[in-house]
This record gives C-alpha cells, sequence and structure tokens, in this order.
C-alpha cells in the first residue's frame, strides 16, 4: 500500500491507493486512556492513540481535536528541519495506523521548495525507513495496525501538486484548456505555516516543465492570520492570555469565537489580516514571475488557505485564478500519485511531467 501523507504544520493530511483519506490538527498531547462513553461517536475524529515500538515501552497520545481539547500541554512539529521531531513521528504513525494497513507499506512524502535538497531527501529516507510499530487508534472505532515502513518517497511540494490537483485515481492528468493553450501555468499552495509557489510550462507535445528559478516558499501562511486574530481579541481583553489554539480551532471551523464574555466574528475581524497576507503572496509572485507573469494564462491555488486567499486574485495580472477542489489535500494525494506511477524522481526531470 502507498499512503501519500503531507505533514502539515497545521494539519496532517493523507491519501492511500484506495483514495481512502484523513484530515486532523497536527498536534498531540500525552495522555491517559480514560472512559469516554459516547464521545468518540460524536466526534469520529477525535484519535486516543496507541504506539508500541519495536522496543521500549508503550507511548499513549492524544491526537488532532483530541489533543486541542483534552487541556493537556499539546506539542506541535514547528520546526522548519522537523524531520525525527516526537511529534511529527507520532502525527506520521497515526496516520498510517489509519490508512496504510497491515503489511510493509510506501510512505510518500514530501517537503517545500526551498528545503527539497539532496541532503533534506537523505535525512526523510533515512528516518523514516524501515520504521515499525504496533499502532492502535481508537475513536468511534478501534484500529490496530502493525506499521512497517518498507521504502520512504520524497517529493518537492510544488511538484507533485500538479498530480496531487489535476490527476484522476489512475495518475492521468486532465488539464483541459490548459493543454489547449499551452504556455506558462502558475500554482499557489497556501498552507499552514509557509506557501509554496511553482510557475510550469506546458509544451505543446503535452509536456509540464518545473521552472524551478522562478519557483520558491514564501515564509508565510495561514498562521499569521490566525497570530493577528489572537493578537486583536488579546487586546480587547485583559487578564489571561488568548489560546493560540483556540482561536485556530474556531478559524478552521466555524469562524465564531468566545471569550472571556464576547463573542467574535473571525471572518469580519480578520479581513484586512487575510488581505496582507494575499498581498503579500501577489508581491512575491510579481518579483519571482518578473516579465513572464504576462505570459501565464492559468493560477491554480492549493493548500487549506486556499478558499480564503482566491477572492484576493481574481483579476491579479489578467489571470485565470482556479481554486481546485479539495485543495487541502492535494500534496499527499501528489505524493501518492507519483510514488505509484513508479516514477519518483519524475519532480526533477528535465523533460517534465507526462500529461493527457
Amino acid at each position: 500500500m502507498i499512503v501519500g501523507v503531507d505533514l502539515g504544520y497545521g494539519f496532517v493530511k493523507a491519501v492511500n491507493e484506495q483514495d481512502d483519506k484523513i484530515v486532523f490538527p497536527a498536534v498531540i498531547a500525552s495522555g491517559k486512556e480514560r472512559s469516554w462513553g459516547k464521545l468518540f461517536d460524536r466526534v469520529p475524529d477525535d484519535y486516543f492513540v496507541t504506539v508500541r515500538p519495536e522496543s521500549g515501552s508503550p507511548e499513549e497520545y492524544f491526537v488532532g481535536r483530541l489533543a486541542e481539547s483534552s487541556g493537556h500541554v499539546v506539542s506541535r512539529a514547528f520546526d522548519s528541519q522537523k524531520a525525527g521531531h516526537p511529534t511529527e513521528r507520532v502525527l506520521l504513525l497515526t496516520a498510517l495506523g489509519l490508512l496504510a494497513g497491515d503489511g510493509p507499506c510506501v510512505l510518500a512524502l514530501g517537503t517545500p521548495l526551498q528545503q527539497y535538497t539532496p541532503a533534506a531527501v537523505a535525512d526523510l529516507q533515512r528516518t523514516y525507513s524501515g520504521l515499525t510499530a504496533d499502532v492502535e487508534v481508537r475513536s468511534s472505532e478501534v484500529r490496530r495496525t502493525r506499521v512497517q515502513v518498507a521504502r520512504v518517497s520524497v517529493l518537492p511540494q510544488g511538484a507533485a501538486v500538479l498530480l496531487g490537483l489535476l490527476a484522476d485515481r489512475d495518475g492521468r492528468v486532465h488539464l483541459g484548456d490548459v493543454l489547449r493553450f499551452g504556455g506558462l501555468v502558475g500554482f499557489v499552495d497556501v498552507g499552514y505555516r509557509t506557501t509554496d509557489y511553482l510557475l510550469l510550462e506546458v509544451s505543446p507535445q503535452g509536456r509540464v516543465l518545473p521552472l524551478y528559478e522562478m519557483s520558491g516558499t514564501l515564509d508565510l501562511g495561514m498562521v499569521d492570520v490566525v497570530k493577528k486574530l489572537r493578537d486583536q481579541v488579546q487586546d480587547r481583553v485583559s487578564g489571561s492570555s488568548v489560546d493560540l489554539v483556540a482561536v485556530n480551532r474556531a478559524w478552521h471551523e466555524t469562524r465564531l469565537f468566545y471569550w472571556s464574555g464576547r463573542d467574535y466574528d473571525l471572518g469580519e475581524l480578520g479581513r484586512l489580516d487575510m488581505e496582507q497576507v494575499a498581498r503579500a503572496i501577489r508581491d512575491r509572485l510579481v518579483q519571482a514571475w518578473s516579465n513572464r507573469l504576462p505570459q501565464v494564462r492559468f493560477l491554480f491555488l492549493a493548500g487549506g488557505g486556499a478558499p480564503d486567499v482566491q477572492p484576493y486574485f481574481d483579476g491579479f495580472g489578467g489571470l485565470q485564478c482556479r481554486q481546485i477542489m479539495w485543495p487541502q489535500e492535494a500534496n499527499a494525494r501528489g505524493y501518492m500519485l507519483v510514488t505509484r506511477s513508479g516514477a519518483p524522481g519524475a519532480a526533477r526531470s528535465q523533460e517534465g511531467f507526462p500529461v493527457s
């Protein structure tokens, strides 16, 4: 089984070959099992995870939304070089425990474009190749899996997005108007902490060639909006510090937030902050794509922040801006599809990607 996992700073997204998929907050907390009654029946994506490694004692964790609501000290993998981070390992084992099934699996991962180097690829492969553990995930049901990572495939996020957003389950890419017109196509993947941008050239023969010299990673994402929202609420209250995790959860769920006797409409409160983030991304595209920008016909938006930034890209540079279906899981799906195609090195191929 091949499982594509996008270990984002905000959410973990994973897709397997059977098109089963999961998305959960990238947060854990140490915890002991309690009698939860019917709680798990109501919240199927709350995970109580037990990891039994090859050596050592069993480890128990609250993962995802259960960690956020547990009242325990939570942990996120926020290091830019986070391969092997204890939090990342637990998040990864949770995803594989839910999607990999028993038996050896192939783990398909990615890195931001700026961090996609031979050293980073080797580090991820060395860290997770051979990873073995018995994983039990308790939610609305109990799933026990013997996780065995036989091989690790590593791809750059922006390039994998091409297949992740535009391919069907068999890995065939249907670009429609893009193929008919050819030329330059832009991709922007707005994540929780970073934003990847990628410029691609579509040839008359139907090949897609990434232009890496005009692609990169911007250290800006939806967490910048959430932090500014937290600061705005903090300015209106006195006493205890406003919980960033609580603000983040409200932003991604209802945009309604209650704190210290007051209700806040985060959508309205964060309108200016969202515009500033979108403007910073647009400015980077103008700088990076320079005199090629007028030749870009299509701009595809991916990532969990795509729905929020799209209104600020409509009409930008005369581009036809499109948000792709299921933008949040795009990278995970792309990792799985490229790896399944048997061409894990396609991301750096000078011939580009085959499309149909």
